[in-house]
């Protein structure tokens, strides 16, 4: 068990002083990946980690979520679910 499923696995409350990556919150909400790359683009607060690429490689980019950001974002989209 890596380290993001430990702080899930704890508790069930999202931890507001970790930082949390894309894998764990897509296992979380039972999504995929992109769909939480997506939900956080634009989300104030998540620090984005990008590498610039060079010709012929791709860019990689490493999103490192604060439980706070996870936490409003999970509120918001819990909240669409439910009205729907």
């Amino acid at each position: 068990m890596d380290q993001d499923q430990l702080a899930v696995s704890i508790k069930n409350e999202l931890d507001e002083n970790y930082c949390y990556s894309i894998k764990t919150l897509a296992q979380r909400w039972g999504v995929s990946r992109e769909k939480v790359r997506r939900l956080m683009q634009r989300e104030p607060d998540v620090l984005i980690f990008a590498s610039d690429p060079t010709p012929g490689t791709r860019a990689y980019a490493r999103y490192s979520i604060p439980g706070a950001v996870a936490k409003r974002v999970e509120r918001r989209v819990m909240n669409v679910r439910n009205a729907a």
